[in-house]
């Protein structure tokens, strides 16, 4: 014997016993809800295969017994939650396009292109969250005859991954234990139950490995991300270009490295203080330095109006003010005007990078020249000189013609450009064609469009591996994917990618993750001790019979041959054989009435206490004891559970004049008094009727009273109970709240149309007898139940 415990930590659970619609709480939770979470715990923790064998030998046991207490519920209010599964279309257009909108048409674009992502601006869509609430949080489930064994420490450690049953915001915690003797609340039984609850059965696990198909859905997921990023990356590949140098001058460095690092504004305006730069370079820029771009304009430009162009370089810190600072005080001092269109696009790091560094991560530029005419660079720092070689190219694609460069500070021996034939000489005579080639596929140049540092650096690194492995790594520090592919070898990595994803999914095949299927359904009907051996009288009818209990407004114990007429037709309706058998019509297949016990169908109404005013709460249908569960299941399972869902059906009985209510099967661990089978099936000496007895015939005589006693103590032997030691007929029944028998409606002789003579009736027996005790000519149409009264 073992049970799991599990213990609800927040006092509530959230799982909805109706699938989809989420309307109606379950309680207790479904022995197959367990064991998917248990499941879950183990896709979720590594798939332990010690753990999986735990599953399979726990879904291949019987069922086990439920001790849980009773819950009440929280109304359920249907909540509009954003929905998770949404993907954004487009890519952010550029700011300036944006900027032309009207403020509503831009919020609509921002949110086709992205925001839609954000919860507030989700579509919302009606979703329940049906709330159970225990007396008692703690629930078991009880294997009564199994032991696990080997499988103890695998189902420990698995209980102890669970952290919520139904919901995620259910929060539970789960254990092993021994189990209780005792049994539990609810347990599994093969015939009539009060509930349907969904079990495990052998094969559940392999069934919920297919559904959730992980190892499928990741592969294919990982491919298309993979295949829709190494595009992506592939668009951002195409290497900026470049023009061979020629006779390109030397660049105007204005201020030395030291001093300029040094200055107090220097690092506020390496982020993005506008104001600062302006301070740095009024302060750093001297006439000197003036001088010599006029004296670089004079020489190379052809009308001595070259414009300045600098990029809105950005840096991690944030855009760097420098360059456009010094390009506006350079258009001050030399009245020439300024290009401000361009603009970086990518965030290179190259503040304190290396060489190889430098090499790798290069600026793209973009924006639109306004004016194709001769340009002169502006930049902050001049290192390697990638920076203005890829501005340079730039311009000169665009139809301009750069004639020289400027930097307010960098290194001496950087401000040569253009890498000299000598230089260029003993790179290739060091590392040979070979990496020309490879520099020409990665970076869309030859040698000699390097500048002289680039064509210095690389021809003193040891070897071509050495610089393809430094580069790839450098361009993995800044957040390249790629691992140092060029363009053409990005190609066929997407090409062999996109093979890889056809031979595992054929034709586009997309692997789905599916909710699970159900599991199988079992009945569950309340724990109840066995009666005493030594109360073996009773009649044909067996005293577990099923509660009806009635929603809506309430009739007295008069209606009752109009109600059960009514219940007794939707039976015969639901009744999955047609024509229904004989023990269930109360008739034989050629129409005439049963000898045999058949059903009957009883009123419960709300007698036998002080304010008791015989209103019907329910109704009951009694069975003849000799019959099969098996086949009771059959014939009444349909009509008491939904067969979808495992839930009660409801019912409406209605009749235009007398009633209007609606059935559905009892099941509250505590019903009220007159709806528990056992308030009247009791065992007892001395039984008082409810509704009345009728008598088989009219009596005439003196003594027609103890005639019409000898007649009821017939019946009783008629429905196989022991001859009553006395019988008391009166027209006032001797349990509270039941209406004289003068106020009932007479039962109608189909024979003659007659009206049968009916009275209460006081029955006492020499011992007692098991209920229900139904007697007289009624009592399969709700007429002659008696009540105990020891």
């Amino acid at each position: 014997m073992f049970a799991l415990g599990i213990h609800y930590l927040n006092g509530w659970s959230m799982a909805a016993a109706d699938g989809a619609r989420k309307e109606q709480a379950e309680w207790p939770p479904h022995p197959d809800r367990v064991f998917m979470a248990l499941a879950a715990a183990w896709f979720e923790t590594g798939e332990d295969p010690a753990e999986g064998k735990a599953l399979r030998w726990l879904e291949s046991l019987p069922p086990p017994a439920i001790a849980a207490s009773d819950y009440t519920t929280r109304a359920t209010v249907v909540s509009y939650v954003p929905v998770n599964d949404r993907e954004r279309k487009r890519t952010l257009t550029e700011v300036g396009g944006l900027k032309k909108l009207s403020p509503k048409k831009f919020v609509e674009k921002l949110k086709e292109e992205g925001l839609a992502l954000l919860p507030e601006y989700r579509p919302r869509q009606p979703r329940g969250f049906p709330v159970a609430i225990p007396h008692d949080p703690t629930v078991r489930l009880i294997w009564h005859d199994a032991e696990p064994d080997s499988h103890y420490v695998a189902l420990e450690q698995l209980a102890a991954k669970v952290t919520h049953i139904g919901h995620s915001a259910s929060f539970t915690q789960v254990w092993l234990e021994n189990g209780d003797e005792k049994g539990g609340c609810l347990m599994p039984t093969d015939a009539i139950a009060e509930r349907k609850l969904r079990i495990p059965f052998t094969g559940r696990l392999n069934q919920l490995v297919q559904a959730y198909n992980q190892k499928e859905w990741f592969d294919y997921h990982d491919l298309c991300s993979e295949i829709k990023r190494t595009k992506a990356e592939l668009k951002t590949m195409r290497p900026p270009p470049r023009t061979p140098w020629g006779d390109f001058p030397d660049t105007v460095i204005l201020t030395p490295e030291s001093q300029t690092k040094q200055h107090p504004a220097y690092q506020r305006a390496k982020t993005g203080d506008a104001v600062a730069a302006t301070n740095l370079v009024n302060d750093l820029v001297e006439d000197s330095g003036i001088a010599s771009i006029r004296m670089l304009i004079s020489e190379f430009c052809n009308n001595g109006k070259p414009a300045l162009v600098s990029a809105h370089s950005r840096e991690r810190e944030g855009i760097n003010a420098i360059p456009i600072a010094l390009a506006k005080l350079l258009s001050e001092k030399l009245a020439v005007e300024y290009e401000a269109s361009v603009v970086q696009t990518n965030v290179v790091s190259h503040t304190g990078a290396d060489g190889y560094g430098r090499l790798a991560r290069q600026a793209n530029f973009t924006g639109k020249l306004t004016r194709a005419c001769e340009y002169i660079m502006v930049d902050d720092f001049v290192g390697q000189g990638g920076t203005l070689a890829n501005l340079r190219g730039w311009v000169e694609k665009q139809g301009g013609k750069v004639i020289g460069a400027v930097a307010l500070t960098g290194k001496p021996y950087s401000a040569i450009l253009a890498s000299s034939q000598e230089q260029l000489d003993e790179l290739r005579r060091r590392h040979g064609s070979k990496l020309e080639k490879w520099w020409r596929e990665h970076f869309g140049h030859a040698f000699d469009c390097l500048t002289q540092s680039e064509a210095r650096y690389l021809s003193r690194s040891p070897d071509v591996d050495t610089i393809r492995n430094r580069i790839a790594a450098a361009k993995q520090k800044g957040n390249g994917t790629s691992g140092g592919r060029s363009p053409r070898e990005q190609k066929e990595y997407i090409k062999q990618l996109e093979d890889r994803l056809q031979e595992r999914f054929p034709d586009g095949q997309r692997p789905v993750t599916q909710r699970p299927g159900l599991g199988r359904w079992q009945g569950y009907s309340k724990y109840q001790d066995k009666p005493s051996p030594t109360i073996m009288q009773g009649s044909v009818f067996d005293p577990r019979f099923i509660v009806l209990s009635i929603r809506g407004k309430r009739v007295s114990l008069l209606t009752t041959l109009k109600l059960t007429a009514a219940l007794r037709g939707l039976l015969m309706t639901c009744c999955p054989d047609q024509p229904p058998p004989e023990w269930f019509s109360g008739h034989r297949a050629n129409g005439t009435p049963s000898t045999t016990p058949h059903i009957a169908l009883i009123p419960l109404p709300f007698v036998g206490a002080e304010h008791a005013d015989g209103s019907i709460m329910g109704l009951g249908v009694i069975l003849p004891a000799s019959l099969d569960p098996q086949e009771i299941k059959h014939t009444l399972e349909v009509f008491l559970h939904d067969q979808t869902t495992g839930l009660t059906r409801q019912h409406t009985l209605f009749n235009g004049q007398w009633f209007e209510c609606r059935l559905e099967l009892e099941t509250r661990e505590r019903p009220p008094q007159n709806l528990h089978t056992h308030t009247w099936t009791r065992p007892s000496r001395v039984w008082a009727s409810v509704t009345p007895v009728v008598l088989n015939r009219h009596f005439d005589g003196k003594d027609k009273w103890e005639q019409a006693a000898d007649s009821v103590k017939d019946a009783c032997k008629h429905t196989g109970l022991p001859e009553p030691r006395e019988v008391v007929l009166s027209p006032v029944s001797m349990v509270e709240g039941v209406p004289h028998v003068r106020n009932y409606p007479k039962l109608i002789r189909k024979k003659d149309n007659g009206k049968q003579s009916h009275n209460h009736a006081i029955i006492v027996f020499d011992e007692p007898v098991n209920g229900p005790v139904l007697i007289g000519a009624g009592r399969f149409k709700g007429y002659g139940l008696c009540r105990p009264m020891d």
